[in-house]
Order: structure tokens, then C-alpha cells, then sequence
């Protein structure tokens, strides 16, 4: 009998061991961290479409839109389409085959629109350009200061 209580618990103690060996493989893949983008934030204005890559997981992919109101999403291949319908912040949910997720932040943002194209000043004169969208305060950037300067009052440039 003791004998027998004896194989019991080496062979339990082995079972045990293997267990953890097999548990703590060192081929486990530790670095999938699921599904991955190209951009996980987007802007995209209303009517405007942008693609964001998608890859990790298994294809296929889905991908539905958190209120297609705001923003609609469509996925080919490993490639998220994603089509702004008004102003608002939403998010493309994915999902592979295996039922792993990801989710991109989307914004959704009418860009600012101005009463000039383009402007052609000469030296010591001046010029304005009026902005007829988005929301004050605004500010302007020039690319070389040593060439033209810019200031802002109001929605003026």
C-alpha cells in the first residue's frame, strides 16, 4: 500500500511538473498584441474618405462604426475606408476571424474655408483674407518670417 501512495505522488508531482513546463513554453508568442493600424486616430471631413491599414489577427475583418451618423466605415482586405457624414467624434470597431478587436479614434471635422484661394501681395503692401468657417480664436502660420508676416483679429488674416 505505501508503496502504491508513493507512485501516486511522484506521478502526480510529474503531471504537476509538466503542467507548468507546458504553461510557460518559451515559444508562447508574447508580442501579438492583436490587431494593429496604420493610424489609430483619424480626421476626415464630411464627405471625404480616409484609409487606414489594418494588419495582425486573422482576415477576414469586420469593421461596423460606433453611430454611422457621424462616420460610415468599410473594410476590404486588410485595408479600413473610412467616410466622414458630419461633424462628431466616433470610433471604427474591427474584428478578425478569430473575434479579436481594435478600434481607431475617428473625428469627423469641417475644415475652414476662406473668401481667397490664394493671395499675391507686393512688398510693403498688405492684403486680408476673411475666414468664413470653423470657430475663433484662429491662429496663422507662416512658413519663412523673413518674407511675409500674418496676424489674426477676428476671422481676419
Amino acid at each position: 500500500m505505501d508503496l502504491k501512495n508513493l507512485f501516486k505522488s511522484v506521478m502526480m508531482a510529474a503531471c504537476c511538473l509538466g503542467v507548468v513546463s507546458f504553461a510557460s513554453c518559451s515559444s508562447d508568442n508574447d508580442d501579438d498584441n492583436g490587431i494593429r493600424f496604420s493610424a489609430y486616430a483619424v480626421q476626415v471631413a464630411p464627405g471625404a474618405t480616409s484609409k487606414v491599414l489594418v494588419g495582425g489577427g486573422t482576415q477576414p475583418y469586420t469593421a461596423q462604426s460606433t453611430d454611422s451618423l457621424v462616420a460610415k466605415v468599410k473594410i476590404v482586405k486588410d485595408t479600413l475606408f473610412v467616410t466622414g457624414v458630419k461633424e462628431g467624434k466616433v470610433s471604427a470597431l474591427v474584428t478578425d476571424y478569430s473575434k479579436m478587436t481594435g478600434s481607431v479614434a475617428i473625428q469627423v471635422v469641417t475644415p475652414l474655408s476662406f473668401d481667397k484661394k490664394a493671395v499675391n501681395v507686393e512688398v510693403g503692401k498688405e492684403d486680408v483674407v476673411t475666414v468664413g468657417s470653423g470657430s475663433a480664436p484662429y491662429t496663422a502660420v507662416v512658413k519663412d518670417s523673413g518674407i511675409v508676416t500674418a496676424t489674426v483679429k477676428d476671422a481676419k488674416i
